[in-house]
């Protein structure tokens, strides 16, 4: 184990294998052989090492646990895993928590299994029942937050698209009346003037009434009609408020895990914790915690981007959430500055190389919060639409 904790992998995996040479039931000699080989991220060698382990010990739940992360890590970056290599890292994380329910590292690498497959609401579930068993575990706690805030991301798309299905439909509404009445009035104007509006000798009688009965009418064409069902509008309005309701929760618990997590007397090596915090505090409006946490971010980011780098993947453990482990560049950058949520999600899951580009992300969010300062205190009328405007906007207390 010396050699291995001194990083002298080649050396090491001599030794154990002389060890499994005299024993061949050796678990801690293979166990410490395939954590050499994932150290050089020879990945089929470390499992083959832990299935071994299991062959000896069935009922060995971390061999299982780290089987199964071992699997994980081979997950080429950026891509999702392929669902016979999905399934078989789930089954490995659900067996070891079969033999031990209690088993909070395997609870917490199911979670991150399930971010990285892009399914949040179930990674999020995950995390939450990691830190029921430990509620100390810090990594449960920012996996969670980033699963929060990926999913709050999606959520955020869906608001979008609701929002345009609405006003494409109000839109079409509103031709279809101005249509509907001009044709009735001119047709009311052209009648006999003992005719009445309503009566069967009337030229044309209005159809306004069934327009807003949502019945497909030839005056303002069926796709019109369709568009002005009052209970579609229902419908579309009830998606948006409860895509806003869970992005909102979604944000509020990133908020209080990332809280939890980052130690306000001692920040360092946690600037991307920093920055996501921030983030969620700007996507909820809540402009001075916002600003706040952006110029303590700032102040953290160090002028050793080596040393920095190095600290930032130790802390992060790998890739976060659903970002893939990407790096900043100039062609994310003008995204990032588009979009509050995403940028959370990339800087989380990115070494801190560009330090530059990140400032300029900071500032950029910086003015947007005096902008939206300024548009407040100018009237109600003159707001600068927020990157994450919702149907309602709830604060967190």
């Amino acid at each position: 184990h010396a050699r291995r904790d001194q990083l002298l992998l080649d050396e090491a995996i001599d030794d154990y294998t002389k060890a499994i040479e005299l024993n061949a039931n050796a678990v801690p000699a293979f166990e410490g052989r395939a954590t050499c080989y994932e150290l050089m991220r020879e990945y089929d060698k470390a499992i083959q090492d832990y299935s071994t382990i299991i062959s000896i010990h069935p009922e060995n739940d971390h061999a299982y646990n780290m089987r199964g992360a071992a699997l994980l890590k081979k997950r080429p970056q950026g891509l999702l895993l392929k669902q016979a290599d999905y399934a078989a890292v789930v089954s490995d994380f659900k067996t070891a928590l079969r033999l031990n329910e209690n088993n909070y590292h395997a609870r917490t690498n199911l979670g991150k299994a399930h971010s990285d497959q892009r399914n949040y609401r179930e990674a999020v579930e995950c995390f939450g029942a990691a830190l029921k068993t430990n509620d100390g575990y810090r990594y449960a706690n920012y996996r969670r937050a980033c699963a929060c805030i990926a999913l709050a991301n999606d959520l955020q798309r869906e608001e979008q698209r609701y929002g345009s299905q609405l006003s494409i439909k109000k839109g079409r509404l509103g031709v279809g009346l101005a249509t509907n009445l001009n044709g009735s009035a001119n047709a009311n104007a052209a009648a006999p003037a003992a005719a009445s509006p309503t009566s069967p000798s009337s030229p044309k009688a209005p159809a306004t009434n069934k327009m807003f009965l949502g019945q497909r009418t030839a005056i303002i064409g069926e796709d019109e009609a369709a568009a002005a069902n009052p209970q579609e509008f229902i419908n579309l309005e009830d998606k948006l408020a409860a895509a806003t309701a869970e992005r909102t929760k979604c944000l509020a618990m990133a908020v209080a895990d990332l809280t939890k997590i980052i130690d306000k007397e001692k920040k360092n090596f946690e600037i991307t914790a920093v920055v996501h915090l921030a983030n969620c505090y700007f996507d909820l409006k809540e402009d001075q915690l916002a600003s706040q946490e952006y110029h303590d971010a700032l102040n953290l980011i160090p002028a050793d981007e080596a040393g920095n780098n190095a600290q930032a993947q130790q802390f992060l453990g790998g890739t976060m959430g659903g970002g893939g482990g990407m790096t900043l560049n100039a062609t994310m950058a003008a995204s990032l500055l588009g979009s509050t949520i995403a940028m959370g999600s990339v800087v989380m899951a990115a070494p801190l190389g560009d330090t530059t580009l990140l400032k300029q992300v900071i500032h950029s969010k910086l003015e947007q919060i005096a902008a939206r300062k300024d548009s407040t205190a100018a009237g109600p009328h003159s707001g600068v639409a927020s990157l994450g405007a919702t149907a309602s906007s709830v604060a967190v207390k």
